[in-house]
């Protein structure tokens, strides 16, 4: 909902239905009081506590805090607060567009992300390193010097608008484009050298979910389990692992075609994980997905980073750069910035509430000044 903030009224509609028309601040007013950013070392435990809460409505899984939702007019019961102590600092939080949009909602808010389960494959070891990394096209530069670290279990956002060259960069650290100059290395495999061989250590889910509509749900996922090398024994654990992980217990038999996009993206996400990979890329997973199963996708996502899992996504929803630990900012092939959040407002002696578009922006001008000189 980046832009739904320059509106002067908002027009939310669910399943057809217009929920409410208001500005963007009556909005966010109609559940002032009831967020809360949730503090703390132990997020898998916490998430634990608060996800069978019945006066929680909505629980996200950000990159350095949880983030709580109440239904109107409730409040964390003592027993949960006193289990909290010592574990977690609750504070109250202004309210977002999303939130106003779930409270108003008649859809279920996103389930809480599964307990952390082994992968059906050992999923450490997954550094991603670049040196200075390029990626030409006759004249044209896609890809401009990159250079980056990512350790094992991270989750790295790389944003930029469309022609950045983020979806290059990712193609170049799956193995199918090399590069010009530089050389990558993923879950310790060459991208140049031993692409082969990286592909049983990667997955990967592009943008537009590369599955085929033809098929029920439980033909997808056999026919990628076996591109995968996986059979017998090994392939019904890993199909149903993945399906549990990504609640499609119970649609096996239902055809591709017939799905809701959210339920094509976590079928997608599924496929992708399979034989439990070291590094997980993601080109744009959500695009197109309303906010509820954002929500959810993304809690998929930390609880797999918090089993091991490194997580490598694209994205051009801002909003979403919470979720990441560190973030690559891209404009025209070149990284303009990389760090936490809180770093890269600080590079810019950004106020600590600061937005993701401000930062972004604030980025792009001080390289394109640092260009004009």
């Amino acid at each position: 909902m980046d832009e739904a903030e320059y509106c002067d009224r908002l027009a939310f509609l669910d399943q057809g239905r217009v929920l409410a028309v208001d500005s963007p601040a009556q909005l966010r007013a109609r559940v002032q009081g009831r967020i809360y950013d949730v503090r703390t070392a132990m997020a898998a435990a916490v998430q634990a506590i608060l996800r069978d809460v019945p006066e929680v409505l909505n629980l996200q899984w950000l990159a350095d805090r949880l983030r709580i939702q109440l239904h109107a007019g409730a409040d964390l019961p003592p027993a949960t607060l006193a289990r909290l102590r010592g574990l977690a600092t609750l504070a109250s939080a202004a309210p977002g567009l999303e939130e106003a949009f779930i409270a108003l909602s008649t859809a279920q808010a996103p389930a809480a992300p599964p307990p952390v389960t082994p992968a059906v494959t050992e999923t450490q070891g997954g550094e991603v390193q670049a040196e200075q990394l390029s990626v030409r096209f006759g004249d044209f530069t896609a890809v401009d010097r990159v250079s980056v670290s990512v350790s094992p279990g991270e989750v790295i956002g790389w944003l930029g608008p469309n022609g950045a060259g983020k979806t290059t960069l990712i193609r170049v650290f799956c193995g199918l484009l090399m590069p010009s100059d530089g050389e990558a290395f993923v879950a310790g495999l060459s991208v140049t050298a031993q692409a082969q061989a990286l592909r049983g250590r990667i997955g990967y889910m592009s943008q537009r979910f590369s599955l085929y509509p033809d098929l029920t749900v439980a033909e997808n996922l056999r026919f990628f389990a076996g591109a995968y090398g996986l059979g017998g024994m090994r392939r019904r654990q890993a199909i149903e692992w993945a399906s549990g992980m990504t609640a499609l217990t119970g649609m096996e038999t239902r055809r591709v075609s017939e799905l809701s996009a959210a339920v094509r993206q976590r079928l997608a996400l599924a496929c992708s994980i399979l034989h439990g990979p070291a590094v997980l890329f993601l080109d744009e997973p959500t695009s197109g997905v309303d906010p509820l199963n954002r929500q959810r996708f993304w809690q998929l996502i930390q609880t797999l980073a918090s089993g091991g899992m490194t997580v490598f996504v694209t994205t051009h929803y801002l909003e979403e750069a919470s979720y990441c630990h560190r973030l690559g900012l891209m404009h025209q092939g070149r990284l303009v910035a990389l760090g936490t959040l809180e770093q890269l407002r600080q590079a810019l002696r950004l106020p600590a509430d600061a937005g993701m578009e401000a930062v972004f922006l604030g980025h792009l001008e001080r390289t394109q000044r640092e260009l004009a000189s």
